[in-house]
Formats: structure tokens, sequence, C-alpha cells
């Protein structure tokens, strides 16, 4: 157990390998100030930071307050009611500030013997008055290395001091903010013979190698996960990640996988420690959808934020994260649904967490409602309020939605004010410039196509840019714009006008997959009812119809929204309106005094109206019973007199049990027989084939199961009853064994199914849009056959009728309608009138009107979703896909050969040698198995079995997975682990043999020549004629080879670390085209001979002086530079062009908050003018004195107070947003400065590993 360098108690063990808290709670490090040197304990890569403001604040997040404190003890103030808790700001080495609470951070403590860099020459006062250039300068001139001898850690003033030995043998006091750095030195380490076994050595190289690439810029998530490679899904993750924040609508077509592409940023976000707490709200629905994309996709398991994980779960002040109050785990992933989110119980305790990144999915749903245009009223939702009050507690927000472009355009405003509050001043500056985006476009097109043309067209584009770019003269325009530089640029300049582009991504399907060929093939499929069959359905119809309409009058939805389930269920299946039937016939008579009284009805709450109320509704009615019993969150059940022409209970109850009594006379099932005929139909013609049958509800699909039980055929269920775990089961069968999958509307939701083509509409949902996402389970990306739609059509039925004739009028088989859903989102309800509805006008009427007014409003949408620029700037590959081309990222079999050398170490026998320095994998006997096994289809799988001591010492969850080691598998089996880049074991055991006291820095290795030279051979590498010459020099001289591990860190705006094998000869002669073979652990397996415990070499004492090899390792630095140019100067440019964007958006958000705060200032003064106008003159106030009626003057007394009170309203506004504008004019030359800080990228080289190879 490692203790306290403060008080020496021992140190808490924390899980993911992070450092420990002290378990003394008294413990001065706890205790910060100004100036303190600490580290990030969840994000060790932003180097070595400097306190530089302390924030204080109570735990009811009222009266902040920023003080700059000398001593800031958190543990010292948490007495009391009124407990106080402390922010820091601190200045990191790699990224300017961050705020961040008391157990994110630790003391930075140096050790003695350490060897560091310090500032020997530190006038504190004159730095202080100097510039940030000069005081740069005067730190690197005056830097010294020297040797921490001694170390005093209770100073009164708690600021940490040092004992410094010079090389002068000189020793001397410094304070801690003075030391910049540890020096590592394996040069050292090897002249004094500190060397590390080989394997060891080798399994922490490349655990700082996979740690190093994890946390890079590049791309690395797309090629280790299950993800395809998808061109515009990565482009508008690269897009996100280019951004220093990110606030976006993300806009695709439904199918594009706007889950994936969120998913890739997250990762990717995470995996570069620039998020650590994510929460992500969505439809309640779609919650699972989400934990499973994450989980499968990216190794990311989040955790479920429902009432009763709340209960037990506070917020934990000190790390900033929610705590089970039980077992004391935190909770950094969060998915939570929007439902339940935006109620106080939960919405209280979200917005208590700074969170880095916050995902709404359905954004749709976030809305506002326009009362009055002309004076910028509107009416918010919870849902929006929630969203509000979240887009100020995170730096990066993405709302996901298929339909804003589609949306009203107050909708459409509304999303963009989450995203950036300052951007219009009111609703009528964005109508202005959204109505100016279709010129723009026309403008660009012309641009583009300037040479086809008129003359006529030619002239009205000219006074078309004008308008947009009144800076220009009319007479240049005319003789530039024929040549095609000037438009080109032009065109660049316009684009920057298009405001959408700059918060929405876009992608469509016809830009993405232009020769996209998979076709739907509709094909309708007919019952003909057997006259009992028809006879029953028309009687139980006429009878919910009736039921309905008279529900429906007094506007209550209690029994009608019963009467809708039991129609969609009376043509689903015969068991399942008897079913549904003989529980209504049990409520009634169990509740027969109560309803003979009273009507029951559910009243939906002002707050939850229209929207609200329909996102509450939209579960799929597989989620609801049938009694009245469907009230949460704040329905409320009211009890009023009943009706005195409603039906008598008993004569209720007598109908329905003749209704049950009909339907169990049926000795014929129309429709099943229908459905078995054309599964036998497929698969006579192809018994692997793949079906999936959709089905409104569990009783028709349990029934549909006992009907191909007993005709021997393999079905596989999914339902909203089943685990995540029972579903991937099942999944898991119609994939491998089972030919069809009876799945409800859920299964219509989250999962892919391309490798199927075959769908069964049992049951037609009234809702086009659920029919939409069956389809889209299917017709999704990397699906290779057409897809075959067979919809059952009960003739003779009125819902079958109205149902088809809509869908077919809107081409839902021939194509998707995903970007249609505010449109026909909205049909069900008209559905269920026509339906159900008794009405004097024949239903076909009716149908016809609905029919051609959704025809026209779908006709608006495509119109609305032109928009050529917003299309052009979504989708841009170029730069992404240089980011994606390196050799740099470790693909699955370097993956597995690290863990196989550890398996390898590991069942070695004890390594123990005199001249060998023991390694902390020696402790852990057997500690890693790797088991190859085949599946029955001989599919490749691995096993990896840990020990219990070896589990518990990095922190994995489990001793047992199973999974591959291959893309192409993992992606046909989602069951299965993924070891990869992310992977739980993978990254746990590398954070573990990355540890500096893991094992030495240096080592001897051997290498098979004969290997080597015919990897060579066969590799598209080949050698240089100077390579070549001087490897046969080597062998036949028999001489060594010194191979360098150069550790490449860039600090700026961006961060990365990657490590370089330089290998080198005596002569100085660098090997670059050998350096692939070094940088991968599957291609050095191939050559690498691991050396006995006993063998000489590690006997052998180098003839070779320090002053040689450090000459060498200065050649391979400059070996170096012409190694990693390409990155360093993309690593450069884009830092550059980030630092660029970043000024100009701190500029321009700037330019626009300002004039923001200027219009409500105007308005607000104009307000205020007014009212003072209408205060009483002194005569005036003299003549109310005078009024004898004291009830009239009373009444004009409170005229004039509420006036005051409504001025001092106005006047305490105006104060507030002259104090926002002093503020910000303070606050934007101080972030300029800190930004400026890091726009020359820093470069730095650390030898991080030193071997001595033999051939």
């Amino acid at each position: 157990m490692e203790k306290c360098p403060f008080c020496n108690s021992l140190l808490e063990v924390s899980e993911f390998n992070l450092p420990g808290l002290c378990t003394n709670k008294t413990c001065p490090s706890f205790t910060f100030v100004l100036r303190n040197r600490v580290r990030h304990r969840f994000n060790p890569d932003l180097g070595i930071g400097e306190i530089i403001e302390v924030k204080y604040y109570s735990k009811q997040l009222t009266g902040i307050t920023t003080r700059h404190s000398s001593i800031v003890d958190f543990n010292t103030h948490k007495k009391g009611a009124d407990q106080v808790y402390f922010k820091y700001i601190v200045d990191f080495e790699a990224k300017s500030t961050q705020i961040v609470y008391p157990r994110e951070i630790i003391h930075h403590v140096w050790f003695i013997g350490d060897r560091v860099r310090f500032n020997s020459k530190f006038d504190l006062d004159r730095i202080n008055k100097s510039n940030k250039t000069d005081k740069n300068k005067d730190r690197k001139a005056n830097m010294s290395i020297g040797i921490i001898q001694n170390r005093r850690l209770h100073e009164p003033d708690n600021i940490l001091r040092y004992q410094v030995q010079l090389s002068t043998g000189k020793t001397i006091w410094i304070e801690e903010f003075r030391i910049r750095e540890n020096v590592l030195d394996p040069i050292s380490e090897f002249l004094y013979h500190r060397v590390s076994a080989d394997i060891p050595f080798l399994i922490h190289i490349w655990a700082v190698q996979i740690l190093d690439l994890y946390s890079s810029n590049y791309l690395k998530i797309v090629t280790n996960s299950r993800l395809s490679l998808l061109p515009h899904q990565v482009s508008v993750a690269h897009h996100l990640l280019q951004q220093n924040e990110s606030r976006m609508i993300l806009a695709d077509e439904v199918g594009l996988g706007k889950t994936i592409e969120a998913g890739i940023y997250i990762k990717e976000m995470l995996a570069r420690k620039l998020a650590r707490r994510i929460l992500i709200i969505a439809p309640a629905s779609l919650c699972s959808q989400w934990e499973f994309e994450m989980e499968n996709k990216f190794s990311l398991n989040f955790t479920r934020l429902d009432s009763a994980r709340l209960k037990n779960t506070q917020v934990n002040f000190s790390s900033g994260n929610f705590q089970d109050m039980k077992s004391g785990e935190e909770y950094t992933l969060c998915t939570v649904s929007l439902q339940f989110a935006r109620l106080p119980q939960c919405s209280l305790k979200l917005l208590q967490i700074e969170w880095d990144i916050v995902v709404f999915d359905e954004a749709h749903h976030l809305r506002r409602y326009l009362v009055n245009a002309k004076t910028d009223l509107y009416r918010t939702t919870l849902a929006y309020d929630l969203a509000e009050q979240l887009s100020s507690k995170t730096h990066n927000l993405l709302l996901l939605t298929a339909t804003p472009i589609q949306l009203h355009a107050f909708d459409l405003y509304s999303l963009i004010c989450l995203l950036d509050p300052y951007r219009f001043p009111n609703f009528e500056s964005f109508e202005s410039e959204r109505k100016n985006l279709i010129m723009l476009n026309l403008i660009i097109k012309q641009l583009l196509n300037f040479s086809r043309i008129s003359a006529f067209e030619r002239r009205s584009l000219t006074y078309n840019i004008l308008n947009f770019l009144p800076n220009y003269q009319i007479e240049d325009l005319d003789s530039k714009l024929s040549q095609e530089s000037f438009r080109v640029e032009l065109i660049k300049i316009l684009e920057r006008k298009h405001f959408l582009s700059d918060y929405v991504i876009r992608n469509r399907r016809k830009r993405v997959f232009p020769n996209h060929k998979i076709r739907r093939i509709p094909k309708i499929i007919d019952v003909i009812l057997t006259p009992e069959e028809l006879s029953i359905y028309n009687k139980i119809h006429l009878y919910l119809a009736k039921i309905y309409s008279r529900n429906f009058e007094g506007g209550t939805a209690g029994t009608g929204f019963i009467m809708i389930i039991l129609q969609k269920l009376l043509t689903s299946s015969v068991p399942a309106i008897t079913k549904s039937l003989q529980r209504r016939i049990r409520y009634l008579e169990e509740n027969e005094e109560m309803l003979t009284k009273f009507q029951t009805e559910i009243q939906i709450h002002q707050e939850f109206q229209d929207d609200e109320a329909e996102l509450d509704l939209d579960l799929g009615v597989e989620e609801f019973e049938l009694e009245d019993r469907m009230i949460y969150y704040k329905r409320k059940r009211l009890m009023k007199p009943k009706k005195e022409n409603e039906l008598n209970i008993k004569d209720h109850i007598k109908i329905l049990k003749e209704f049950v009594q009909d339907l169990k006379s049926l000795k014929i099932d129309s429709k099943a027989e229908r459905l078995q005929e054309i599964i036998h139909d497929i698969l006579s013609k192809n018994p692997n084939e793949k079906i999936i049958i959709f089905t409104q509800f569990k009783a028709t699909l349990f029934y549909l199961s006992s009907i191909f039980e007993k005709k021997s055929i393999m079905v596989a269920h999914f339902h909203g009853d089943l685990n995540e775990k029972q579903k991937n089961q099942e999944v898991y069968k119609f994939k491998t064994t089972h030919s069809i999958l009876l799945s409800t509307e859920i299964g219509g939701e989250g999962r892919n199914f391309q490798f199927c083509h075959i769908i069964i509409n049992y049951d037609l949902p009234w809702n086009p849009m659920r029919l939409e996402q069956r389809i889209g389970r299917l017709d999704r990306i990397g699906q290779t056959k057409d897809i075959w739609i067979y919809n059952f059509y009960i003739a003779d039925t009125v819902e079958s009728s109205i149902v088809n004739a809509i869908i077919d009028r809107i081409h839902l088989f021939e194509e998707s309608i995903g970007s249609l859903e505010p449109i026909l989102g909205g049909l069900e309800k008209q559905i269920t009138d026509l339906v159900l509805r008794e009405d004097e006008i024949p239903y076909k009427f009716r149908l016809e009107e609905v029919i051609t007014k959704t025809a026209d409003k779908i006709e608006e949408v495509y119109a609305k979703l032109d928009d050529f620029v917003l299309d052009q700037k979504s989708f841009q590959t170029s730069s992404m896909m240089k980011n994606l081309q390196n050799d740099k990222i470790l693909n699955s079999e370097d993956i597995f050969q690290f863990l196989k050398k550890i398996q390898d170490f590991t069942h070695q026998a004890n390594y123990n040698n005199q001249n060998i320095m023991r390694s902390l994998l020696t402790q852990f006997s057997n500690g890693l198995v790797l088991e190859k096994t085949l599946s029955k289809n001989k599919i490749e799988f691995w096993k990896i079995i840990i020990n219990e001591q070896f589990r518990s010492h990095i922190r994995a969850s489990s001793r047992h997975y199973e999974g591959t080691f291959s893309m192409e598998i993992a992606q046909k089996y989602e069951e299965i682990d993924f070891f990869a880049l992310g992977h739980e074991l993978i990254m746990k055991t590398a954070e573990f043999c990355a540890r500096d006291d893991f094992s030495g820095f240096t080592s001897y290795l051997q290498i098979d020549s004969s290997r080597l030279i015919k990897w060579i051979r066969q590799s598209k590498f080949s050698l240089t004629t100077s390579e070549k010459l001087e490897l046969q020099r080597i062998l036949k001289e028999n001489e060594i080879l010194y191979l360098f591990y150069i550790e490449l860190k860039t600090i700026g705006i961006l961060i990365e670390k990657i490590i370089y094998p330089i290998i080198i000869s005596s002569s100085g002669l660098i090997f670059h085209s050998l350096i692939p073979i070094f940088y991968h652990p599957a291609k050095f397996s191939q050559i690498f001979i691991p050396l006995e415990k006993n063998n000489q070499m590690y006997q052998f004492k180098s003839i070779i002086n320090e002053s040689k090899i450090r000459e060498l390792y200065q050649q391979a630095l400059n070996g170096l530079k012409q190694e990693a140019t390409p990155r360093i100067e993309y690593l450069i440019q884009e830092n550059r062009k980030r630092y660029s964007r970043e000024k100009k958006k701190l500029l321009a958000t700037a330019e626009m908050k300002k004039k923001y705060i200027m219009f409500h200032l105007d308005k607000l003064k104009t307000t205020l003018r007014v009212k003072k106008v209408k205060l009483p003159t002194e005569r005036q106030l003299q003549n109310l004195k005078n009024i004898v009626e004291m009830k009239k003057r009373a009444q004009k007394e409170r005229q004039i107070d509420k006036l005051h009170h409504e001025i001092e309203y106005l006047e305490n506004e105006i104060k507030y947003w002259l104090e926002k504008l002093e503020e910000m004019e303070f606050d934007i030359p101080a972030k300029l400065k800190r930004l400026k800080q890091h726009k020359i990228l820093q470069i730095n080289a650390d030898l991080v590993g030193f071997a001595v190879i033999n051939l």
C-alpha cells in the first residue's frame, strides 16, 4: 500500500488506477492555495498545473463568490447549515485553464532523488510585471537541472519547497512553482546497469504506446470499434472534434446513424481526456437503444438515472459526480429519459453537475410555442426549460433530430437559441436571415454554373451579390466574375454568410449514397375473412366506435384510449382481442360499484399539453394495460357524475362476454393461415432465409410463436419484457440458427437487421412513422439485397382500407420518409378519428380530405429540405481522410501480441536475476490466459481469463471475457466483446503496465536476422542503399544496434503524445525503413527472440562510454525530426487553424452578445421612459389625497404602487445588463490573452526507453 508523502498515512485504493487520496481526512494534502502545483487525477496528460484562482459556493448553489485566497481547506468549511464547497481554476501546461473540483486534483509532489528542470533565477515581482512573452523568455533562459535532496511539505503558507543540488554541487531551496518538470534519463539507467528483462520492457513500451495513441488526435476509434468506415459519419465526428466547444444540431436523415456520429465524438473526447461527465437525454423508448449502442459499439457503460436510482444518489461536490449513497460508486456516464429528466426531482440534481457533454436525442421535443411574434412572447415547456438550463452547464451540446429544417421556423429558432442564446436578439431577426438563405443558395448555384447562365441572369446575379456583400463595387464584380479563381473565393465568402451551417450538420441519403440501388418492394397480402369472422368484426367495431365517440365528445381520453387499443387488437389476432376483452370484463366487474356512480377520465395537466403529451403517449401500445390505470407523472384522475345516456355497466359486461363467446367459437383464423402459407412459400425457396414478423402486441406474438413451434419452425422473440442480455441472445439465435424473428414495436427501435431482407407487417400501425421505423431496421447501411415488405390487408375492414390508402399516397414502401416525421407523426390521431369516430360524413370523404392536406404538407417539406450550401458544408471528407490515413494506428494483431507477451511472461518460472530489474508483473503467476475457441460455425473466438490477484490489481470488472480481435467478426456478432483500443481489459491492463515502476526503462533485445531479412523482402518497405550496406556490415562484424524510444509531445490547443522508435547503428546511420516493424508489436514479434533469464547479454558490460551513447541520441533526435515532420506540420497547421477559428469565434460571439445586450437595453430603456411618463405629478398626487371615496383612492394608490414596482424592476434589469456588458468587455481581453498562450505549438521530445539490439 502506498503512503501519503504529507502525513505518512495510507492512500485510498482508487478505481481505474487513479492516484489515491489520503485516508487521513485532516491531512495537509487536502489543502490548496494559490500557486500550488497540481495534477489532474483523471487526465494526467494535461501536465502539471498551477492554481490561479479559487471559487467557493454553498450547497444551495446560490451566492457563488470568487476569492483569491491564500489558504483554502475544503474540509474545514463543511460544518453548520451553510456548507461551503470549492472549485479551482487551474492553468495546466497542456490547456489554458480548467475549472476543477477538489477531488479531481492532487498536489504534484517531487521526490528525493528526482532530476528536475527548474527556474534558477526567479524574480516573481519582475516576472508578474512583464508581459507573457518576456515571462516565457525569462523562464526559458534561466532553466537549470538539479537533483532533489530534501523537501518541506508543511510550510505556514502551504507552498511546498525543495532543496535542489546543482551540477556544481551547490544546494539551494526553491518554491514548488519554480520547478517545471521531471527529467527522465534512461541512458543513465543503462550505464548504471539498471536493466529490465526484455519482455517486461517491451510490454511497458507498448502499454505507453497504447495510451498515447488512445489519447492522440488520430481518429483511431473508427478502426478500433465495430463500426464500418462510413465517410459521412466520420466526417460529422471530425467536424465536431475540430471545435473547442461543439454545440451543434445533428440532423442526418433517418437511418444514416446520428447515434453513431455522436458515439464516435463522445468516445474520442473521452479518449483524448477532454471530457469525463457525459449526459444523454432521450425519450424513454430510446434510452435502452443508446445504452446498447454505447456499450456494444464503443465499450462505454452508461448508467440509467431512473427514479429508483436517483433516490439513492447524491451529488459528490468534491468530485463533481453523481454518487451512490450506499456503495459509494460514482457515475460519470449517464442516460436519463426526457420524460423523467424534466421533472423537478430529477432536473434539480442534473443541474448541480458541470457536464462536459450533453446530448439530447429527438430534440424536436424541446419546444416553445410562439404566442405573439411582435412582442416576442412565447410559452415554454418543461423539456425546453431543462435544455435551456443544461445548456449553460456544459461546453458541448448536441441536439439530435432528423427534422429541424422541416419544423416550424420558430421551433428551429428555439433550438438554435439553446446552442447560442446571443446569436439572435429575437425571432424577427432570425426570420429575416433565414429567408435570405434561399437567395444565397441561388447565388452560389449560379456562380458554380456561371458559364451556363444567360446575360440577364448574370446581371441579376451581380445585384444579388451586392445585397450580401455591399462593400463590393458593381464595376468590380462585372469585370471579375468571369475569372474562375475570383468566383471560387467569392463562394467561400458567401458560404460564411450561411448562418444555419454554423449550427446544423445535415446529411441526406441521396448525397451520401448517390448510387444506392436497394429497392423497397411492397407486396399486399389479401386476407379474406370468413362470414363468421367478418360478422364478429363488424359487431365489435360498431361497439368500440360508439364508446370512442361518446368518450371523446367532452375532450376526455380515458376509456376512449382503451377503445383505440381494442380496435387495434381486433385486427391483430383473435387470441389477442379475446385476452384483452376478458381483462376488460374483470376490471368492470371488480369496479362495478364505483363505475356505476362515476365516470373516470384522464385529464392532461396544462403543463403537459401538445408535444409533451404526445411524447408521454409515444411508448408503443405494448407498454400499456387496457384498464383505466394509465395515469403517470402529473396526470390525475378526476371523478365526475356519470352521464344518464350511458349504458349500464352490467350491459357492458354482458355485451363483452357475448363477444368473447363468439370469438372462442371461431374455428378458422384466416389471417394466421395466410401467414403460414407465405412463410412456407419463402422457406421452400430458401430454407436459410431470415424473416422478421412485426406485430403490435405480445399476445399476438406468443400466439404466432405457438403456431410455428407446432410446425417445427425455429422462432426467436423480441419484445419489451426481455432484458438486454435476453435480447442479445434472441438476436444471436436469429442470426445463426432460427429462421424467424417475431417482434413487437420495440424491435423497430435501435437494433439493426441488415442481414435480413424480408419483413412481414402482420398488423399495420396507424402511425406511418412506426412502419418507417420497422423497415428502417433492414433498410440500413450494409444492406445488400432488395427489401421485400409483406403487408397484411384484411378485406372489408375500415382501418385496413384507410391505412393502405394513406401509405400508398405518401410512397412509404418506395423510399425512406424519415424527413416527413413532423407531418406523419400527427396522422395517427386523424386515422383514429376516421376509423372510430361516428360522423354524418362518410369516412371515405373525410379520408380524401386528410390525404390531400397531407400531400400538400409533404410538398412543402421537400421544398424546405432543399439547401445546397448546408448539404455541401455538412459532408466534406478531404481533411478528414488525411487524418485517417496513417501508420501509427495499432491494429487488432498488435493488441493481441501485447496481451500474449503478458501471458508468456506471467507463465514463466521465477524470473529472478540479480542483473535484471524486477518487474511488477513477476508477482502475478498465470495472471492472464488466452484461450482460442471455435464456434459451431468455425468462427474463431478468444477467451481471456485473468486471476483474481491480477483483476483486483488492475481494477477490472470481471475475470472472464469472451470476444474477438477481428473487426469483421465483431461487426457480425454484436453480442461478444471486441478486444481493441477502448475495451476495459485492454485499457486497464495498459494503464497498469505503463506505470513508471512497472519495470526499468532499458533492456537488451535479441532479433532473428534471418526473419528480419525475410520480412524486409516480403513487405512493401524496402531499405535504402545506405541502409542495406550498413545492415550487411553489422551482420558481418557482429555489431549491435541502438534503439531509442522517443516520445514526441506537442502542447497547444492540441495535445498529443506519440512514441517513435529510432534504430541507429554505431556509425550514426538511422534505419528509417525499419521504424514500422519496431513500432507495431505484431510485426516486431515476428523477428523478436526472447532472452533466457541467465542470458549472457544481461551480464554484458557496455564498453561504449556515456558520451558516445548521448552523441547517438542527438543523432536519433535529428532522425526523429525527419520521421515526425509530416505529423508535426499537420499538428502545427491544425493548431494554427484552431487558434484562428477560436479567436474569430470568441470575437464574433462577443460582438453578437454585445448587440443582444444593447437590443434588450434599448427595449428596457424605452419601456422605462414610457413608465416614468405615466408617473403622477405633484399636483396629481395632491388631487389623489383630496379624493373622499376611500375605495377609489385605494385603487388609484395601488395603480401607482404597481407602476413604481415596475419602474424599480426595469431599473434593476437595466443595471443587470449594464453589469453584463461591463463584465464582457473585461472578460474578452483576458480570454484572448489566455488563448494566445497556445497559438504556438510547443514540441518536446523525451526519451522513454533505450535498448541495445543484438542481431
